[in-house]
Formats: structure tokens, C-alpha cells, sequence
């Protein structure tokens, strides 16, 4: 071999180890937005994720969205171990809210407004307040790539009570159909969607009027006037029935006594009642004011007496 061609073959060989060490096999990793699919030179994954050895140089990355190419690019592999890149097709959607409240997407919090969220196909979004005083908004959208979709939410206040209320209702009852009978007491409750309360009723004949516990009218021969002792005291629970109003009802005891005056101006009492009560009503607030309305009965006592008495209230709610 002359000289000639032996230096020829080493120039050949010297090329060949350049062009060899310029080219190399690396590992490639494209990936897209959730809900695409991503491919290399037309070979595509079945997922937003792919990753493929290819030799350094020129390839082609493509995008795919319900079976249409939405992206095409070329890309340069650099010569190297691996090689990863994004080719995002996302649409932006921007989320504001009055109040500012905490926006979450399929379930899962992204954050509060206003808020610019990358997503693409169908979602539910959901706006809400940090508390019940405010009801949520939600919504299903469909995002197509690259596509800006602006949604503003004026959050409404909720009807429903969203924290827990002191009530104080000073009560008016009539233990009979007279008037002229009326007795006085007080109800407390604290409530939100449920709660509980207590009641006391008190108005009290004094005993001097009380000559005997028990005559027969037409013994006595009654002018028709008459005085009531009256006295109850119960408690139990209450629930939100619509907007603002509740429902109460609970247990107690109770204990009435009417008693008639005579021809010689002395009072007869003539009926006793003293036995477990029942109370239910409705309370409903209107801003800073609270009023209810309601009905408790005496059981039958040993002597087969029952009565009922209905009351009243208006008073504060803080």
C-alpha cells in the first residue's frame, strides 16, 4: 500500500469517528397538557407523556387533541444522555370573584381569585367563601387548546344562617282564654342551622288569695272574677327550617292554678294543674330582632286535668 492511500484511509477514518461521536443515541421525553396525546416522528403515545430513544439531529414532535394535530414542531436533539420538553396546548381560563374566594377544579383547591388556571377539555369549577355566609357558585366549562376563557362570580349571600346566633325573647303567654290573665318570662336560645333553647314562665297569685285548695263553685257562689297562678320552665332543641326560621321544640314542667273569688271577696282555688309540659313554636329572626310564637300543654295530672297555653315573644338576636 502506498503511501497515498494509507493517508487517505486515516483521513476517511478521522471523519468517520467525528461524525460517529456527533451523532449518539439519546433519551427523549416530550410531554403535552393532561387530556392530549404527544407522538415522535409519527409514532404517538396513548398518553400526554412520551418518552423515546432517537439519535441526536432533527425529529418532529406532534400533538394530538380528539384525533386532530393541534401542534407540530421540530426540535434539534442536542448529543447528550437524555433530553426532555413541554409543548403545552392548555387554554388559560381566568377566574375572579366578589368577595375573593377559593377556587377548585374537579375537587381539588388551585387557589384563591383571582386565578389563571391552565386546563383544557371539561371541568367543573367550583368559587366559594371561607365560611357558609356566602353560597357557592359552580359551573362546567369545556376548554379548547389555547383558548382564554375570562368567568367572573358575584357570590350570594345564603339565606340560611351561617354562624351561631344568641337570642333573647322576653315572653308574653296566656294560660286561658282571658286576657286579663297574661304571664311573663323569658326565652334564651343560641342556634345556627341547629341549636337549643330554654324558656321560663312565671306569674304567681299570692297566697293569701288561696283560701282552700279546693271547693265547689256553687259552694261559694263566685262573682265571676277569678286570678291564675301560672308557672312553667322547659327547654330543647331548635332547627332551621327555611331561610330564617326555626322550629323548637322540647320538654319541661309546668303548673296552673285558677282560682274564683267568692261573695265574700275571699279567692277559691277550684283547679290545679301540675304535671310534665310540652312546648314546640316558631322563631323567625329579621336582622337584629327576633320573634316567636308557640304553644305549651300540660299534660293530664292524676286528676285528669290538661291544659294548653300559648305565647309569644320579640326580642334581640346578637
Amino acid at each position: 500500500m502506498n503511501s497515498k492511500k494509507f493517508f487517505f484511509i486515516l483521513i476517511l477514518m478521522a471523519v468517520s469517528m467525528v461524525t460517529m461521536a456527533q451523532i449518539s443515541v439519546v433519551s427523549v421525553t416530550v410531554e403535552t397538557s393532561e387530556g392530549a396525546i404527544i407522538g415522535i416522528d409519527d409514532e404517538m403515545s396513548s398518553t400526554n407523556i412520551m418518552t423515546k430513544e432517537v439519535t441526536s439531529g432533527i425529529h418532529t414532535v406532534v400533538v394530538k387533541y380528539n384525533n386532530e394535530i393541534v401542534k407540530r414542531e421540530d426540535i434539534d436533539v442536542p448529543v447528550g444522555e437524555v433530553f426532555n420538553k413541554k409543548f403545552p396546548i392548555a387554554g388559560i381560563v381566568n377566574v375572579t370573584s366578589t368577595p375573593i374566594a377559593t377556587v377548585s377544579v374537579d375537587g381539588r383547591d388551585v387557589g384563591k381569585t383571582p386565578a389563571k388556571i391552565e386546563l383544557l377539555g371539561n371541568h367543573n369549577i367550583k368559587v366559594r367563601y371561607e365560611s357558609k355566609k356566602y353560597n357557592p357558585i359552580s359551573e362546567r366549562i369545556t376548554v379548547s387548546p389555547f383558548e382564554n376563557i375570562d368567568r367572573s362570580y358575584e357570590l350570594m349571600k345564603s339565606k340560611r344562617p351561617w354562624k351561631y346566633s344568641w337570642m333573647i325573647l322576653p315572653q308574653v303567654t296566656f294560660p286561658t282564654d282571658d286576657a286579663k290573665d297574661m304571664c311573663f318570662g323569658l326565652m334564651i336560645a343560641r342556634a345556627k342551622i341547629v341549636g337549643w333553647y330554654v324558656k321560663g314562665i312565671f306569674n304567681h297569685v299570692s297566697n293569701k288569695y288561696l283560701d282552700a285548695d279546693r271547693y265547689e263553685l256553687n259552694d261559694i257562689w263566685p262573682t265571676g272574677n277569678h286570678k291564675v297562678s301560672y308557672k312553667n320552665a322547659c327547654g330543647g332543641f331548635m332547627v332551621n327550617i327555611f331561610g330564617k326560621a326555626y322550629f323548637y321544640g322540647g320538654c319541661g314542667y309546668g303548673w296552673q292554678k285558677i282560682c274564683y273569688e267568692g261573695y265574700d271577696g275571699k279567692y277559691y282555688s277550684n283547679k290545679k294543674y301540675d304535671s310534665v309540659l310540652v312546648d314546640c313554636g316558631l322563631l323567625v329572626n329579621l336582622g337584629s330582632v327576633a320573634i316567636n310564637v308557640g304553644c305549651s300543654h300540660l299534660l293530664k295530672n292524676n286528676d285528669h286535668l290538661e291544659a294548653t297555653a300559648v305565647n309569644a315573644g320579640i326580642g334581640v338576636k346578637f
